[in-house]
């Protein structure tokens, strides 16, 4: 017997934990709860993680040598649809910050073309502990140097 006179038989009491389950604020679809109280289709439509990032890049290239400049002076050969091309269009896109990044892929463009593009995935926390995940697909501008 304890001290409030209830027999225990030598069993501690473990409380469940149970999952909260709220509304969210803005669409009303029961989700857990978090410190948003929103669901993550409106935490998309309302936060734009993409802020600060730059939303096109230009390179230059050479007609004669097929080689792509990275400033100020060096010239980089990197075959269409390649890596290398990949990494080094990604490096020259502002504002994406170290960590941001999670996948990335190239998107096909013919030689003539003139614009390609990139497909970026990024993820950040926009709560404590939450991250949230886009994808942004990123032209690319490929002009020919004379």
């Amino acid at each position: 017997m304890n001290q409030h006179g209830v027999h225990t038989h030598g069993a501690m009491f473990h409380p469940q934990q149970t999952q909260g389950y709220v509304l969210c604020c803005l669409c009303g679809t029961q989700i857990l709860s978090n410190p948003s109280n929103m669901c993550v289709n409106c935490i998309r439509s309302q936060v734009d993680i993409t802020e600060g990032i730059q939303k096109q890049v230009t390179i230059l290239w050479c007609k004669d040598c097929g080689r792509y400049l990275q400033p100020p002076k060096h010239w980089v050969r990197a075959e269409p649809e390649s890596k290398e091309l990949l990494t080094f269009c990604t490096k020259r896109i502002r504002g994406l910050q170290v960590g941001f990044l999670v996948a990335a892929a190239s998107l096909y463009a013919q030689l003539t073309s003139s614009v390609s593009g990139a497909s970026l995935g990024g993820q950040r926390c926009i709560l404590v502990g939450w991250p949230t995940e886009v994808m942004l697909l990123l032209p690319v501008a490929k002009h020919a140097h004379a």
